[in-house]
């Protein structure tokens, strides 16, 4: 009985611990990348603002069980959608800057947040770049050869 109260009391301890040191992850973290496109802003804000074809350049998008919501737009600089998959809901924000009027900068940021109290989410958080990293860069290719075609 003492080792089993010993074991219990350690359990309850490294717990604590372990949600206690949580406190310290950010709740909300954000992934970035960028490119460079040979066209016009208002054609890319064209192609982004079009959410029934968006599965056909982004990769994280591209599930039939995906839906993709517009939720802001300034302009033709900056875009918000909402994707959810099921349980999961990822904010994604497009700014783009026109150099000139055939070279537009995308910048492709998705902003993932969670809770305080769940510190098993928020440590997965911290790996986010490594699962979202690359099908950001691929979508963000699928949109340069679809956008440079037109």
């Amino acid at each position: 009985m003492k080792h089993f109260r010993f074991l219990l009391l350690n359990i309850f301890i490294f717990g604590l611990l372990a949600f206690l040191l949580s406190l310290l992850f950010p709740g909300t973290v954000s992934t970035s990348k960028s490119i460079n496109i040979n066209a016009s802003q208002q054609q890319i804000a064209h192609i982004l603002k079009d959410t029934d074809n968006s599965a056909k350049w982004n990769v994280i998008a591209n599930s039939p069980s995906t839906k993709t919501t517009i939720t802001s737009v300034q302009g033709d600089s900056m875009i918000m959608a909402e994707i959810t998959n099921g349980n999961q809901m990822l904010m994604n924000q497009f700014n783009l800057t026109s150099y000139d009027q055939s070279t537009t900068a995308v910048h492709y940021t998705i902003i993932q947040n969670n809770a305080w109290y769940k510190p098993w989410k928020k440590l997965l958080l911290l790996f986010s770049e490594g699962k979202f990293g690359k099908p950001m860069e691929l979508s963000l290719q699928n949109l340069k050869s679809l956008a440079e075609k037109k």
